[in-house]
């Protein structure tokens, strides 16, 4: 088998999996809109991805790949959804976007394979996907036209989609955040700052909604219910021994701590693609940024 086949079965078997994830995400969908034509668009579209990936999954047995690889989130990434109460119109937008991509992606790969005896399976796929696009941009105005009730603001996004790159790094913010946490509290307990109490207030009650975004988030793309899982609880603040009283050297400690989980996060953020997770990162990015200004004033007046 040459090079441009083995190129050509590459492209099959990632093919394949972007539309096990297209498929996996009509299916949990379904049962997430709200009005009936909606509802059964998605099922209609549920069976095209399957159909896809059938079609996909053949033609690559066929050509002699062997057994394909079964779907791992882990390994390939995911679609994930904005929140557990997904709307319609958040649904649709995400049902648009991917098959504008998917047309994008064909279109590449029947260029790219130009002349390969096998290159129309691609063209037949970016047709069937403008023929989905239509269909999605038909429902979404047919959508707009029967709602009666004022529309929210739903949290649109660029990119719905996961890599495995961001379950790796939502597990170490997760982590850092947790082992730190303890810390944080404790030593802000001891600083004994009471003229900046409100401040320091202030502060830990934003690194406790820290944890939990990050937690929420660490949820969301691993699809794992929140319930079934035990809160980190109340941070047992330890009593006081005869190393609390250096303020100046506490509040060291914690700027030091911070600017190195603010370069944490930057390297998070650049790795990442999901934009909920983005915007995640960057909330507490800006949120750590300010902090570090405050601990810098308490520290200058010690």
């Amino acid at each position: 088998m040459g090079n441009t086949d083995n190129d050509f079965l590459r492209d099959l078997e990632e093919q394949r999996i972007s539309e096990e994830i297209s498929y996996q995400f009509y299916e949990k969908a379904i049962n997430c809109v709200e009005f009936i034509g909606p509802q059964k668009q998605f099922k209609e579209m549920m069976w095209e991805e399957f159909n896809h990936v059938k079609v996909l999954t053949d033609k690559y047995v066929e050509l002699g790949g062997g057994d394909t690889a079964e779907y791992n989130v882990k390994v390939h990434g995911g679609l994930a959804l904005p929140s557990p109460e997904l709307g319609t119109q958040v649904a649709l937008d995400i049902g648009i976007k991917e098959e504008m991509e998917s047309v994008a992606k064909y279109d590449r790969l029947s260029a790219k394979h130009k002349g390969h005896e096998h290159c129309n399976l691609f063209i037949d796929l970016a047709n069937d996907e403008r023929k989905h696009l239509d269909v999605w941009q038909r429902t979404q105005l047919e959508y707009i036209s029967a709602r009666s009730e004022p529309f929210g603001k739903p949290e649109i996004h660029e990119n719905y989609r996961f890599s495995p790159e961001d379950l790796n790094v939502i597990d170490q913010a997760v982590k850092e955040w947790k082992d730190g946490f303890s810390v944080f509290f404790n030593n802000a307990h001891w600083l004994h700052l009471y003229e900046s109490r409100d401040v320091i207030v202030s502060i830990a009650r934003r690194e406790s909604e820290h944890l939990s975004l990050l937690e929420n988030e660490y949820f969301r793309l691993n699809d794992i219910n929140p319930e079934n899982n035990q809160s980190s609880g109340a941070v047992k603040i330890s009593e006081e021994n005869d190393n609390s009283s250096n303020r100046k050297e506490i509040l060291g400690q914690i700027i030091d701590n911070e600017k190195r989980r603010l370069t944490a996060l930057s390297d998070w953020f650049s790795k990442c693609t999901n934009s909920h997770l983005k915007n995640i990162f960057s909330k507490i990015m800006n949120d750590k940024d300010a902090d570090l200004k405050l601990w810098d004033e308490m520290f200058q007046k010690i």
